[in-house]
Formats: C-alpha cells, structure tokens, sequence
C-alpha cells in the first residue's frame, strides 16, 4: 500500500449529481493519460441518499523514490477536477490521506483557478521559480 493517496471528491451539494456519468467522465480521464504515478483509479461509492465518496484517487510515490515528472499527475488531477467542476457545477475537495490511514482536507476545488501553493507546499514540492521579467 502507498504511504499517500492523492484524492480528489466531489463535495456534497443541494443539487443531485449523476454518479454514473461522473465515474464515466474520471475513467475516461484515468484512460487518457499515460501517469507517472504508481497506481491511479476511479472512486464510486454513493449511497442512496446521494453522499458518498465519488471522484478518483492517486498513490503518491514514496519520498526518495520519485520519477521524474510525478508532480504533473498532480497537476492534471487539479486540472481534471476544475474542468469537471465546471460540468457538472459541484465542487471538489483534494485531500491527502498517509498510510496510518488519517486524511487530511488540503484544498477546494470552488473557482476556475484555484491556488494550488499550499498543495505543493503540503505534499512538500516546492515552489516552481517566479519568472522575473527585465
């Protein structure tokens, strides 16, 4: 098992959300990249009052043990997850859960561009380097 996952879920709202269409529009997603991550899969457990856990999960590689790139799979979870956001009009919630089997709410997915600085600082990426102009 991964020392930590990677989640993005949609967050409970007033509105319904078509379960099936989300997990359609995540596999879709999952399938269309080639992922630098170890492990990477769609997530639908709702309930039938419409809560549950609906989005899709990645195992973040260990520390020392990173590929190079790894860090883009994050990215296109948070990109992936503002798209669909905009889809079905839901927000998302990226979390990271560690292998004592807490998890940790890092940030909301509620707006087109959400900052995504305290992820990276949270996962323990740094900063990619501001672009000076002359």
């Amino acid at each position: 098992m991964p020392a930590h996952i990677l989640s993005s879920y949609v967050l409970p709202g007033e509105s319904t959300v078509d379960a099936a269409a989300v997990a359609e529009a995540v596999n879709a997603f999952i399938s269309s990249r080639s992922w630098k991550c170890s492990d990477v899969w769609a997530v639908s457990q709702m309930r039938e009052d419409g809560e549950g856990e609906l989005g899709l999960n990645l195992a973040l590689p260990d520390v020392g043990r990173e590929v190079d790139g790894w860090y883009e799979d994050v990215e296109a979870v948070v990109s992936f997850s503002v798209q669909l956001r905009r889809e079905i009009d839901r927000d998302f919630v990226i979390s990271l859960a560690h292998e004592a089997g807490a998890a940790e709410d890092v940030m909301d997915i509620d707006s087109d561009e959400p900052s995504t600085m305290y992820l990276r600082q949270f996962i323990g990426v740094e900063a990619p380097p501001e672009v000076v102009k002359p």
